[in-house]
């Protein structure tokens, strides 16, 4: 009987421990939303693998390497790349969100996207922008859940176009909006579920 009891209140002590964990806020989250982050890059781009894989393409995934995801259209020789930025965000996205650069982070997300066309202009690479968050850049985009950056509202045009010739210092002849696209992904942000 004695053992019944110790194993009884070492279960209420544990319980208790749990409940105050989960009830106290944590104090940093940092890391907790860097994961979630990297979690949805993952499942992006195992869900472009099944597509790729379903439409019988050559396809190569590299992460974290030049960008998040790097798309290679062969093993061997590869001769098309696609660089993806693949990003989570509560809020919509707005031309702002997406150009401007702070002393922090000097060079804004389209960018380090057009960096990869002035490095590897030569390969015409393709530039993504991948996000759970919808996107305020279209007078009407009709609902469209990818479009490229070169049908967004003209004065957005302008304003990636000074970013990029600023940022990455690219001259106005060298910078072609219609190698990028914006792309709402279906993914949902929720947790995702592993196996134990």
């Amino acid at each position: 009987m004695l053992l019944r009891e110790s194993i009884e209140l070492n279960i209420r002590e544990y319980m208790g421990l749990a409940e105050t964990l989960v009830s106290i806020p944590q104090s940093e989250r940092g890391g907790e939303i860097a994961q979630r982050g990297f979690d949805y890059q993952t499942c992006w781009a195992l869900s472009q693998m099944l597509e790729y894989e379903l439409d019988e393409k050559n396809y190569v995934f590299i992460f974290e390497y030049h960008d998040d995801v790097l798309i290679l259209d062969d093993e061997v020789s590869p001769t098309q790349l696609t660089f993806a930025q693949v990003k989570t965000r509560e809020k919509h996205w707005t031309a702002s969100t997406l150009s401007n650069s702070t002393k922090k982070n000097p060079i804004s997300i389209i960018g380090k996207l057009f960096i990869h066309q002035k490095n590897f202009a030569e390969y015409s690479p393709k530039l993504l922008f991948v996000t759970n968050a919808s996107f305020n850049l279209c007078e009407e985009n009709g609902g469209k859940s990818c479009f490229g950056a070169n049908e967004v509202k003209v004065e957005y045009q302008t304003s990636f176009k000074k970013a990029i010739k600023d940022q990455v210092k690219l001259d106005d002849s060298s910078i072609d909006l219609s190698v990028m696209r914006f792309v709402q992904s279906s993914l949902s942000l929720g947790k995702v579920r592993t196996s134990p």
